[in-house]
């Protein structure tokens, strides 16, 4: 059961946190942070009880016990500036609940180390939300967690979050740095491993990212629509590129009809080219659907990964396979030839989807 509550005023305070130079970048740095015209140091592992504010009143707050644990469900008060309680009679606060907050008036949240899930639209539509303390105790943001917080212009995650889901911060149009701490600081190692669909979409004011090592996914439409984005640099660890990742962006307008690159990696075809050698070089090819338009291809030594379903794959829109039960995205062309030596990495892929292969 929900229990509601009255308003009880809490101590206004401020937040401001210095992040990174650019979005997704590892925080190998000391951040200061001020709260209340105190200074923190944030050495890559500061939580709220670092942070000596007065905690907002539980009286503000819904909360609901579920399975032993206690989640906010819901804000009554009228302040703006709010630190979430750790402890609500006796339990441990570990997640922000379905819808929690949205639609308020919040301007800046600091959340509690207790703290692990922030659960699908639990800051929705917070136009005026300008600052979030986020935990590293953190482990999942969910879907549409942050969706339309106009306001927001820094956020920073702990690795520890595996997956950012889809349309987690989809237009939040004054979005200029996300920062992500690694596990291990003096490392390059990141427990984040997916961008979920349209998880940054419509995030009009980036202009560059980062996307760190550890990355395996980027799903579709993950960057769509970001119109000033100019700079993209992917890691050697990615393995999937979803439809349309990048396209409405400052980058994709302003490359030339034909293969597409971003360092090492092939991801796609700008323009009707039907025929093309892929540049010697290239380690990877990417990108689901996003070379339907070849119909024939040159594939070098150098390419060691294809990802399945892009060169030679067809997409459209997901119906139910009758057979498996599972959805279904396309299915490749008859109409396409690979060209590439002997035994290659390029022959396999062709074998394996049933392609046509010419050997050169």
């Amino acid at each position: 059961m929900i229990t509601k509550l009255n308003k009880v005023t809490s101590v206004i305070m401020s937040v401001s946190i210095i992040l990174s130079i650019c979005i997704f970048c590892s925080c190998q740095q000391t951040a200061t942070s001020s709260f209340n015209n105190t200074s923190v140091t944030n050495n890559n592992t500061t939580t709220e009880s670092d942070i000596k504010l007065e905690t907002t009143p539980v009286e503000n707050f819904e909360y609901e016990i579920i399975d032993g644990e206690m989640s906010i469900e819901g804000y009554t008060g009228n302040d703006t500036e709010i630190v979430i309680p750790d402890v609500i009679d006796g339990i441990n606060v570990t997640q922000i609940g379905l819808f929690a907050f949205q639609n308020t008036n919040l301007t800046s949240v600091i959340i509690p180390d207790t703290v692990t899930k922030i659960s699908q639209s639990a800051f929705d539509n917070c136009k005026s939300l300008s600052k979030v303390y986020i935990p590293d105790s953190v482990i999942e943001i969910g879907h549409a967690a942050f969706i339309h917080c106009s306001q927001l212009k820094e956020i920073t995650i702990a690795d520890r979050v595996h997956r950012i889901e889809s349309s987690a911060f989809l237009d939040c149009t004054s979005l200029e740095k996300v920062c992500v701490r690694a596990s291990a600081p003096d490392t390059n190692e990141y427990e984040l491993t997916e961008l979920g669909e349209s998880a940054f979409g419509d995030c009009t004011n980036l202009r560059e990212i980062t996307i760190p090592s550890g990355i395996t996914e980027i799903h579709s439409s993950a960057l769509n629509g970001c119109v000033n984005l100019e700079s993209i640099t992917l890691p050697n660890s990615l393995q999937e590129i979803g439809k349309e990742a990048f396209d409405d962006t400052k980058w994709y307008k302003n490359q030339p009809e034909g293969l597409l690159y971003l360092n090492h990696i092939s991801v796609g075809v700008k323009g009707n080219i039907s025929e093309s050698n892929i540049m010697d070089g290239t380690s990877s090819i990417l990108g689901l659907g996003n070379f339907e338009s070849l119909s024939d291809v040159y594939i070098p030594e150098s390419v060691e990964y294809i990802q399945p379903d892009s060169i030679g794959f067809i997409y459209q829109t997901p119906d139910m396979d009758p057979v498996t039960g599972m959805p279904s995205w396309g299915d490749y062309s008859d109409n396409i030839t690979i060209r590439g030596k002997t035994g290659s990495v390029a022959e396999t892929y062709a074998k394996e989807n049933n392609l046509n292969f010419v050997a050169e």
